[in-house]
């Protein structure tokens, strides 16, 4: 599971565990592991779709997308921002020479659109992956990528839709007692392995154990946090 845990709030839950004098500074890797397995237990037992921090909704392909594409014989890609319509847009594919030019060009044509938000849309290139991003935060702030199979070629080219092995993930608000469990669960789980073990020991492969040690009222947050979240959450 990836909770999409930014790195901004991985070093605030981060700041907020070395408080306490029983960890410290010393084994920040480790806690820092520990943070991403608390954020995808919450993620997963509360069924979101990412952890509930302030977030944009993306489109994100997976490593490996074709930079150049401009030899791609289909020019077209359908795109929706923030729940509305799709949109076919075509790319001029002589622009596309690069994975910076290709990001490029397609931040051109979304933000050509006249629908609201879509002049806020940004496309960026790096570590061989393409991400489109909502200029726009919260639980109605999506990117999601479509096509058919006359107009395939250029999603394809840059694995873009879950279909192509890309990732889309909606916008989140903060609910702030998310963080307080995320701490509770890392401390739980350092002391269970203890100092001397977090250089023997592998890392738990979850938080169950962790969840179960929680303070009740914890306990409560995160009943109370599934509860409200899974009938919020778009689709």
């Amino acid at each position: 599971m990836n909770a999409y845990l930014s790195d901004s709030k991985k070093a605030e839950i981060l700041a907020a565990v070395q408080a306490n004098p029983e960890i410290g500074t010393a084994n920040a890797a480790y806690v820092n592991i520990l943070i991403s397995r608390a954020a995808d237990h919450i993620v997963g037992r509360c069924q979101l779709p990412r952890y509930p921090e302030l977030a944009a909704g993306f489109s994100m392909s997976q490593p490996g997308a074709t930079e150049d594409i401009s030899g791609l014989t289909n020019n077209q890609i359908s795109v929706s921002v923030n729940g509305t319509g799709f949109i076919e847009l075509e790319l001029t594919l002589a622009n596309c020479t690069s994975g910076a030019a290709t990001a490029a060009e397609l931040q051109t044509q979304i933000q050509a659109e006249s629908e609201d938000g879509w002049d806020e849309v940004t496309v960026a290139f790096a570590s061989t992956k393409y991400t489109i991003t909502s200029g726009r935060y919260g639980e109605l702030s999506t990117i999601k990528v479509a096509f058919d199979e006359s107009t395939r070629d250029v999603a394809r080219a840059m694995l873009l839709s879950p279909t192509y092995g890309g990732e889309e993930a909606t916008g989140m608000d903060p609910r702030r007692e998310a963080d307080g469990v995320a701490a509770a669960l890392v401390e739980i789980a350092y002391r269970k392995i203890g100092i001397e073990g977090t250089k023997q020991t592998s890392v738990p492969g979850d938080m169950s154990a962790a969840e179960h040690d929680l303070d009740p009222r914890l306990r409560d947050v995160l009943a109370q946090l599934s509860r409200t979240m899974s009938r919020r959450i778009i689709p």
